[in-house]
């Protein structure tokens, strides 16, 4: 996977997933990501726009990893913050498809090399993650760990309701509830 730095910072890259709603089933059969990585890189599933910085695999393995974390905290099996209990047993999650409008879109935000998340009124449709990994990090798995990370650091109130105090208190876990939403079915994945 090639990664291009980004301004004075030459540690830095940026990484960004963007997600929709459509609905199936939870929960696909895991890959390997060790295997995944093996296989011939290709260029199929959204062969039409040309981006370099992605591939087959790596779309593949970014879907699969959201989906089993998914699959877990559907099980009710994820811990809510520092609290000894666990986040309720869900239903109706849904699976993520990987999307290549939204990657397309995404792309074009990370070419900016901007160094926090785009506004909220650029994308009204969508939400979206935003971080930076240190150079000879794997940025899906990163991104992955800390966006996931975020619930086991700070939890959500135990009604699970997301509201203006959860927006805006620090360290809130938003980039969980993006990945973790049962409407978020659809990604996209941007490296710059």
């Amino acid at each position: 996977m090639e990664i291009r730095h980004c301004g004075d910072d030459s540690n830095v890259s940026g990484l960004w997933l963007c997600f929709t709603a459509s609905h199936t089933d939870a929960a696909k059969k895991a890959l390997d990501p060790l295997q995944l990585m093996k296989l011939p890189r290709t260029n199929n599933l959204c062969s039409e726009l040309q981006n370099p910085v992605m591939n087959d695999q790596a779309r593949s393995l970014i879907v699969d990893i959201h989906n089993r974390r998914r699959a877990v905290l559907v099980q009710g099996q994820v811990r809510n913050g520092k609290n000894n209990y666990n986040m309720p047993k869900g239903s109706n999650m849904m699976t993520m498809d990987y999307d290549c409008n939204l990657e397309a879109d995404a792309q074009m935000y990370a070419n900016l090399c901007r160094s926090s998340a785009s506004p909220d009124d650029q994308r009204p449709l969508w939400g979206e993650n935003f971080y930076q990994i240190q150079e000879g990090m794997d940025p899906i798995l990163a991104a992955g760990d800390a966006w996931w990370g975020e619930i086991y650091k700070n939890g959500i109130n135990q009604k699970m309701l997301f509201n203006k105090f959860f927006a805006e208190k620090e360290m809130s876990p938003t980039s969980f509830t993006q990945v973790g939403a049962v409407h978020s079915t659809k990604k996209c994945l941007s490296l710059d």
